[in-house]
């Protein structure tokens, strides 16, 4: 259920001395958490608005599905799951055509079954999406330009519930490498360990994960995390630190809590500016 408007298209500008000039006005959607949520049969309000935007790509942060394992059921996992999984991939299926599609992995994605996780794999592989876990895609200009574009896969010990956990600059460095001289995009699904992603050096980092909060007041944002920690400090919004910038999306769907107060459903639409100037809208 959500209390206020509904799917929306968050957009931001972001400016960066570093982003090859060939890149100047690079557009991409962001989508996140969208667990297996329609918008319209098929999902075709979600397409139109993805093709009003007119990206030059799409970007996918994680938890497109649900995952998790039942023992009632005789494959082992839920039939949400799988549902979800085919919601993913029917929606998938009409980008590709249009648009590279890049693909991060959420939680859920690293706790399906390993059986639909295979399915899931396979059909991106068809479809010819870049899944990228713990990997990079490099996105190139004529000129040889280039972006480059990391997936971090963080692991389930980095989505406890009711404690938080550390991130070592260690642990990225050893899953992704050392950061090369590109402008750098991080998705990397948990907003939670940003300090250690600006440690990194990531020029730009994309998340999710928190659902904006459940509920977001004025002034202060969200309200509680899937932790159970109550005003997580990175519930949604453009943030930066030590020159490093992160957005972080609301998300598009829900799971398990399916109630969203003041927190409307979104995706995210940036576009990349060579310049100084810093700011979202």
């Amino acid at each position: 259920m959500v209390l206020g408007k509904g799917l929306y298209i968050k957009k931001y500008q972001v400016y960066s001395p570093k982003l090859p000039l060939s890149f100047d006005g690079f557009r991409f959607i962001f989508i996140s958490d969208l667990h297996g949520k329609k918008y319209g049969k098929n999902n075709t309000k979600l397409l139109e608005m993805i093709y009003k935007a007119k990206p030059d790509c799409i970007l996918i942060g994680g938890d497109m599905v649900v995952g998790g394992i039942s023992r009632r059921c005789k494959e082992g996992y839920r039939p949400l799951s799988k549902e979800t999984v085919n919601t993913s991939i029917d929606l998938i299926a009409e980008l590709t055509p249009k648009y590279t599609v890049i693909h991060a992995l959420g939680n859920h994605e690293e706790k399906l079954h390993p059986a639909l996780w295979d399915e899931y794999k396979s059909k991106l592989k068809e479809l010819n999406v870049k899944l990228l876990d713990n990997e990079k895609f490099s996105f190139h200009r004529e000129n040889d330009d280039c972006i480059d574009i990391y997936g971090l896969s963080l692991g389930k010990e980095n989505y406890p519930k009711f404690r938080r956990n550390k991130l070592s600059l260690d642990s990225v460095e050893e899953k992704l490498g050392a950061k090369g001289g590109n402008y750098t995009i991080l998705m990397a699904h948990s907003p939670l360990y940003f300090e250690t992603y600006s440690r990194w050096k990531a020029d730009l980092t994309l998340s999710g994960h928190l659902h904006g909060g459940i509920m977001r007041l004025p002034l202060v944002g969200g309200v509680i995390g899937p932790d159970f920690f109550i005003f997580p400090k990175y519930s949604g919004g453009f943030y930066t630190e030590n020159g490093s910038n992160m957005i972080v999306s609301c998300g598009a769907g829900t799971h398990t809590i399916n109630l969203r107060v003041f927190n409307p459903p979104e995706i995210t639409l940036v576009e990349l500016k060579f310049g100084e100037k810093l700011h979202g809208n």
